[in-house]
């Protein structure tokens, strides 16, 4: 997510301090067999969140990292690897009230690729219970959640 903001696929429009909270990220799958490292988030606020990273096809969750956010900088927690398999979907995830709103005008801006990294849309879970997001889009992005890929060749 950070590479589609630097590189203005991805437009920030504003900041959103929410009464609900949501289950906000995206689907990724890889074009090469891998692993992820590290997470991170970018929000508004200070706290600690939630992020999930989830096998997207069988709805497995594969890991659950907190994180401890610097008030709207990028903060990354390294994980244990957790390897990954190309052309396979996953969704990566943080539960958060505070968040980023990003957009192109109504455009479309997913499917993007990143170097060996797909991202095919934005989804949300509203409420606190770690669930699999079921709404989905490719016009927006809330929240900012990443991961580092690390393909094996």
């Amino acid at each position: 997510m950070k590479t589609l903001i630097e590189n203005g696929i991805l437009d920030q429009q504003s900041s959103v301090n929410s009464p609900n909270t949501f289950e906000v990220g995206y689907q990724f799958k890889t074009f090469k067999n891998g692993k992820i490292v590290s997470v991170s988030i970018r929000v508004p606020a200070n706290g600690e969140y939630r992020v999930s990273l989830w096998n997207f096809e069988t709805q497995q969750l594969l890991h659950t990292q907190q994180v401890q956010s610097s008030n709207g900088l990028i903060s990354t927690q390294e994980i244990s690897p957790v390897q990954i398999e190309s052309s396979v979907d996953y969704f990566v995830s943080v539960n958060t009230s505070d968040y980023y709103v990003f957009n192109k005008g109504g455009d479309p801006i997913f499917p993007s690729d990143i170097g060996d990294v797909l991202v095919k849309g934005y989804g949300t879970y509203l409420g606190t219970n770690q669930n699999l997001p079921t709404s989905f889009s490719t016009t927006s992005y809330l929240g900012m959640v990443d991961i580092e890929f690390v393909p094996d060749n």
